[in-house]
């Protein structure tokens, strides 16, 4: 991904760091001697169009000047050149409609919205690994206050769309993002179960750092451990939303909500009639291939299920009650009917 060829002298690049306002820190590594380092790149500043951020990142550092500098110039460039502060954070389940919101997100007017960047699951993982420490709480609060870049008056709202995982830990995000609103997204886990079986994501290995966290237990079969997490997650939102940091929305509510709901006042956006088209278009794709149409999964995926031996005695036994309170806590504004999609 990164070109040597475009690579800048360390020396160099803090200098240029102190003095320009084009960078944007990338990711968080190990370096061959064993310390740590931060990859700044001149990006641009948007707009990013791809559903995840790896995708935009992959086209545009084959041409990007960058360097590495050492961990202390995030905190640095974070209070000389503050990104754009974040006007929302969408948690969720997996495989549950979270890249939709991403999507409707992006389609409002002077936004962007970026999908799991790496620098800021490096330092949401420092802060599970390593403890809650002044030093890495203040490293993911100087990621999550630069990793945006301002543009003049071109963009008004950041919205971040994290890894599931990142729900682990939500409260100290939002302190972290100066108390900026969250959601989570939800799926019937049958479906999600269902859906994750067909490509397991990277969070579901048996030595996962999420083990101990709301209840996740160590279990050899993958089936289960993948219940046990999820569940967790939901747990975490359950978490969140009691301490008013995030509303759960329901996958059969994105649309309503986002256009027509709750969320526009929530998340500080207008839905005027240019928005109003872009956001329809963005559910008329498919939220993860853009340009093909969407078809609706959610019969097929349920068929699909109801073939794997034990995954629907499994949810009822891990999810039970504990779905029934997410969906119960996930009713919409007062007045509000949210229409399946």
């Amino acid at each position: 991904m990164l070109v040597s060829s475009h690579r800048i002298d360390s020396l160099e690049g803090a200098a240029r760091l102190w003095l320009e306002d084009v960078w944007t820190p990338v990711a968080f590594m190990r370096t061959q001697s064993g310390g740590t380092a931060v990859v700044w790149a001149d990006i641009g500043h948007g707009p990013f169009e791809a559903p995840f951020f790896s995708a935009t990142l992959e086209k545009r550092l084959a041409s990007a000047p960058w360097f590495l500098a050492g961990i202390e110039s995030l905190t640095v460039y974070a209070l000389r050149r503050p990104g754009l502060p974040l006007t929302g954070i969408v948690w969720h389940m997996s495989r549950c409609g979270s890249t939709l919101a991403r999507n409707l997100l992006a389609a409002v007017g002077g936004s962007v919205a970026i999908s799991e960047p790496a620098i800021v699951n490096s330092f949401v993982k420092q802060c599970m690994t390593g403890g809650h420490t002044a030093e890495s709480t203040g490293a993911l609060r100087a990621a999550l206050g630069s990793f945006v870049r301002a543009d003049g008056d071109r963009l008004s709202h950041a919205y971040l769309k994290c890894t599931s995982w990142n729900v682990l830990i939500a409260k100290t995000m939002v302190e972290c993002a100066q108390s900026a609103p969250g959601i989570f997204v939800h799926r019937d886990p049958v479906v999600v179960l269902a859906s994750i079986v067909r490509g397991a994501p990277g969070w579901n290995r048996p030595e996962s750092f999420l083990i101990g966290r709301y209840g996740i237990a160590p279990s050899a079969d993958p089936l289960e451990r993948t219940a046990n997490i999820l569940a967790a997650y939901l747990r975490a939102a359950l978490d969140a939303q009691a301490h008013g940091i995030c509303r759960l929305v329901a996958y059969s509510e994105i649309v309503d909500r986002f256009l027509d709901g709750d969320l526009p006042a929530y998340f500080g956006y207008e839905v005027d009639a240019p928005a109003r088209e872009r956001m329809l278009a963005a559910t008329r794709e498919h939220s993860k291939q853009p340009g093909t149409k969407f078809i609706p999964d959610d019969e097929r995926k349920r068929k699909h299920a109801e073939s794997i031996p034990g995954l629907r005695k499994l949810c009822d036994r891990v999810f039970g009650d504990l779905y029934s309170e997410v969906l119960l806590k996930s009713q919409a504004s007062e007045g509000f009917e949210a229409s399946p999609r």
